[in-house]
Order: C-alpha cells, then structure tokens, then sequence
C-alpha cells in the first residue's frame, strides 16, 4: 500500500492535507506511482482522480456560466450542450478522450436530429460549431480548476459549414416597402 500526502496549507488553524492511497502488487510499481505523483505534484499538472460524470460537471458549470445572463442565454447554453449530455453524459469526466469528442461531431454531422426535421438525419455544421465551442469553454473551466489536465475539445477541428447566400433588396424593392410602411 502506497501513501502519499499530495499538498499541504494552513487554513486560519486548521492544518489540512490531501492523500492518496493505493495498492501496487510490487514495490516497484508502487515507487514508480510515487515518483510520477510527485513528480506532476512539484510541475502543478497533478489531478486527482476523479468519478464526476460530465452531466453532474456541466450542471455545475452552467451554474456559473449563465450566472446573470437572460433566460435565453442559459436555455441557449443547455440547448447546446444536450447532445454531449445524450452521448457523454453518464461517463467520468476525467475519461472524456479526443475520439469520443470526434465521435460526438460525427453522430451529430450524420444522425444527431431529434426534431426540426426528420428524427435521425444530420445536424448542421453550424449546430454541431456551437455544441464543440460550448464544450469546449466547459472543459476548460475544468482544467482551470484542476479537475482535468488538458481540455481535449481544443484538439477536435470543427466541423465546416457554408454560409447560406441571403438574398437582399434592390433599390426598388427597399423604396415600395418603405412607401407600404409609411
């Protein structure tokens, strides 16, 4: 059995501590986690292991985001983050890969429809743009908090997406619907 006593501080006079304790077959193995926990300890990219799935992190998160911002705002944020909760969400976040990521634009980009359309068909690469950013912004929250060690969204390449080509008035369309307004 290995002990490690990760950091300690001093809190008004409370002294507190953060260990870990695991179990190595060998003393090797356990000499060798002692050194790699040490070690990412003094380089401050240590991250203590974790259950948090990614639904009970982004409650967490959107808690904070949307603090103070209109309702559409935080429905927006949710809205956006539904598929990762759909496809991710009962997993650990600490196991959150770039292929799962990947696999999350994929299924957006080709079966991710669940209304507004025929269930099952293809999001936009605008829609699948929006949840990849939303996602990203949380996972970063969580590495700024300790909680990860890189933000593994950053590594996805967006999806792309053509700009729809808006049709505008002409001189003569702008003037006859001024004149039926006024």
């Amino acid at each position: 059995m290995l002990t490690v006593v990760l950091a300690g501080g001093c809190e008004g006079t409370l002294l507190y501590f953060a260990q870990l304790t695991r179990t190595f077959d060998a003393r090797r193995e356990a000499r060798d986690e002692l050194s790699r926990v040490r070690h990412e300890t003094n380089l401050g990219s240590y991250v203590k292991p974790s259950n948090e799935t990614v639904n009970s992190y982004l409650d967490s998160y959107l808690k904070g985001a949307t603090r103070g911002r209109r309702v559409s705002t935080r429905r927006n944020c949710d809205h956006a983050l539904r598929p990762v909760r759909e496809r991710l969400g009962t997993r650990p976040l600490q196991s959150i890969t770039k292929s799962d990521v990947e696999d999350l634009m994929d299924w957006m980009l080709t079966a991710g429809r669940r209304r507004g359309g025929k269930p099952g068909t293809g999001l936009a690469g605008r829609t699948a743009r929006l949840t990849l950013r939303r996602f990203s912004a949380a996972l970063e929250a969580a590495v700024l908090e300790g909680k990860l060690v890189r933000n593994v969204a950053k590594l996805v390449k967006p999806p792309e997406y053509a700009q729809r080509e808006r049709e505008t008035w002409n001189k003569a369309e702008v003037k006859s619907a001024r004149q039926l307004v006024t």
